[in-house]
């Protein structure tokens, strides 16, 4: 469930960077590689990296020029479980690591010069002793089990927050920037943001009625009152004990499904306190034969009518008392998606039998950063891997198992047949992925037996399907050259490649 935050527009929004285009930004689409001694990166060691799944992922980094020169690091799904000397870094502004499995930031110290760092999809329950850097721009934590953001410290020059739903209720725990900060949650129509300052916590104090008996298939409305008025947002969670007994939705109407008792609590946000109301839920109300349905005594509505569901304080029959329809269980289709990464898809969740009197559907995703869904069942691909997405209603649940693949990439070039040996030889390729932010690189190889001459363009955002130009030096050498245009690809976009030819004379 998504807890509204009131916009506090102070100044005007900042336009976010892709999370998969700050690589090279440096050296835009320069053009060239100026080589640098070898003897630099076998000078720097790798041992401070204890965790050897990260330790590999710097090497393959690892430019020439050494550890200092590295500006972007992607170490996406790449089995990582610690960051200890990621520190070393110094010349890093940009750090992917998401869909690991960290679990503690304690005691992690991040180079000064971060802008960006991506934590998503990991199992980190607490942010408590990490370091952030006073510069960081944009920070991802959604799809992170954390229960508690106590100790929490976000950087002073933080823009962008990237956070499950439930999380942003414990923002009060942390310490904020003293500006407005841009809170981000997953939705259907792709990320729901918006500004707000240091959230103030909300206290709920009190909840009427404080109990109430139904019978099975009546409905009861809650209302509650919340302090203090110059709290961020006076959104409550609202919680049932016993959702197969009772459910309640996100304003407050319960529902009485079986027998039993069930206790409603509601939760103010960031932090708040919180206040419970008892529930208690009998059998279905029956008419003697030959009479006309009644109302249970003491439910007859006065105002607002029984036809009317949201009249609060009063119990509503379903169907003139006729005993509801319980459900006897979910079905979700499909029961298996495959989609490339940027695609979205709909499942069907189908209660049986139908008609039965049920509780919102709930949806959840195993892991938000490979795919999320919505409150329609709406997914949407992020990255490469496998999720479980589970529908449930009450004690009843359904799963679809969804994988994500690589989105594909349309590479074209435009090459010249011929050249002098004198001369540079440029081209142009453009790469086309849709549905997906561009980035990665596209490399150019001209091949004459064992001679081999290389240049290499970063890609950005902006270049999607658009032609960029790439130039090699004078091949000296006459012949047949062989030409390989690769397109590298990201963690989420695949590799391609082409051939061609020229005449060098």
């Amino acid at each position: 469930m998504t807890v509204p935050i009131p916009p506090v527009k102070h100044r005007p929004r900042y336009t976010e960077p892709s999370r998969l285009t700050t690589v090279g930004t440096a050296l835009g689409l320069a053009i060239g590689l100026m080589a640098a001694p070898a003897t630099a990166a076998a000078a720097d060691s790798l041992d401070q990296f204890t965790d050897l799944n990260l330790r590999a992922c710097v090497q393959d980094a690892l430019p020439p020029a050494g550890l200092s020169h590295i500006g972007a690091l992607q170490c996406s799904q790449r089995g990582v479980s610690s960051l200890a000397g990621i520190e070393t870094l110094t010349g890093m502004d940009t750090l992917w690591v998401d869909n690991n499995q960290i679990t503690t930031l304690a005691g992690v110290t991040f180079p000064a010069g971060l802008r960006q760092l991506d934590l998503s999809g990991n199992q980190i329950t607490a942010l408590a002793g990490a370091t952030f850097p006073s510069g960081l721009h944009y920070l991802y934590l959604s799809g992170n089990p954390i229960t508690t953001l106590a100790g929490a410290a976000f950087p002073d020059w933080l823009e962008v927050l990237y956070l499950d739903p439930a999380v942003k209720l414990l923002l009060g725990e942390a310490t904020f920037p003293g500006h407005e900060v841009e809170v981000c949650v997953a939705g259907n129509a792709g990320n729901q943001c918006e500004w707000y300052y240091a959230p103030t916590a909300v206290s709920v104090v009190a909840v009427s009625p404080t109990s109430a008996e139904m019978a099975v298939g009546e409905r009861v409305q809650l209302s509650v009152t919340v302090t203090p008025s110059t709290a961020s947002t006076k959104a409550v969670v609202w919680v049932s004990s016993n959702p197969a007994v009772a459910s309640v939705n996100s304003s407050g109407l319960v529902s009485g499904l079986a027998v039993g008792t069930a206790i409603v609590t509601v939760i103010g946000a960031f932090g708040g306190r919180t206040v419970q109301a008892t529930i208690t839920v009998s059998a279905p109300h029956t008419s003697p034969p030959g009479s006309p349905p009644t109302d249970p005594p003491g439910n007859q509505p006065t105002d607002p009518p029984a036809s009317d569901p949201s009249g609060p304080g009063t119990n509503q029959p379903v169907s003139g008392d006729i005993p509801a329809i319980r459900a006897t269980g979910i079905a979700l289709a499909p029961a298996a998606v495959k989609l490339a990464a940027g695609k979205t898809a709909s499942l069907t969740a189908t209660v049986t039998p139908a008609g039965a009197i049920t509780p919102e559907t709930t949806w959840t995703s195993s892991k938000p950063g490979v795919a999320t869904v919505d409150d329609a069942g709406h997914l949407r691909a992020a990255k490469p891997g496998k999720t479980t997405i589970t529908a449930s209603i009450g004690t009843f649940a359904a799963s679809t198992t969804v994988t994500v693949v690589k989105a594909k990439a349309k590479l074209t070039v435009k090459a010249p047949s011929s050249a002098k040996d004198t001369s540079r030889v440029s081209l142009k390729a453009k790469v086309t992925a849709t549905a997906i932010t561009l980035a990665g690189k596209i490399t150019v190889t001209a091949t004459l037996g064992k001679t081999k001459v290389s240049r290499t363009v970063t890609l950005k955002a902006k270049n999607n399907a658009k032609y960029v130009t790439v130039k090699l030096p004078a091949l000296g050498k006459t012949g047949k050259w062989r030409l390989t245009i690769a397109y590298l690809g990201t963690g989420s976009i695949a590799k391609t490649s082409l051939t061609k030819r020229i005449s060098v004379t």
